[in-house]
């Protein structure tokens, strides 16, 4: 009997994991539609709300992992139908994360090509600028040389 409850807890935290997953997935289209749209603004927000996601994730890890390593040999006596539901759990867990991945390196790209064009903006700015100060007016005190006997 205590395995049934065992199975429905991890279930449950299962099923949390999984709607979180989609959150992140969600954050993480959000995010990259941003940087599709060449947006002033920085995604903070959304990349806060995604790290929550992520935070939540592994804490949900951690309790599964809690409650599986007190006595692994309890998941072997769990009935059949909660073996499925973990089994389908698992594999919408991995249908999902395998999304993200995809979205993920997607993003990473884009990212990475906006990263390499603000660094090449930046040199010409810093380029730019030098070349202004070379035309400065340089209205300093005029040279004295010490090894001048007067």
């Amino acid at each position: 009997m205590k395995e049934r409850g065992l199975g429905k807890e991890i279930c449950s935290f299962l099923e949390k994991k999984l709607v979180f997953f989609n959150q992140y997935l969600l954050m993480t289209n959000q995010i990259k539609e941003a940087c599709a749209l060449n947006r002033d603004e920085y995604p903070g927000a959304l990349i806060s709300q995604r790290q929550a996601c992520i935070y939540k994730i592994e804490r949900i890890d951690e309790s599964i992992r809690r409650i599986v390593g007190e006595k692994p040999g309890r998941l072997d006596r769990l009935s059949e139908k909660c073996k499925a539901m973990i089994d389908g759990y698992l594999k919408r867990l991995k249908t999902v994360m395998e999304t993200v991945d995809l979205v993920d390196r997607e993003l990473m790209v884009a990212l990475q090509a906006d990263r390499k064009n603000m660094k090449r903006n930046l040199l010409e700015l810093q380029n730019m600028r030098q070349a202004a100060q070379g035309y400065k007016n340089n209205k300093g005190v005029t040279p004295r040389f010490l090894d001048t006997v007067w």
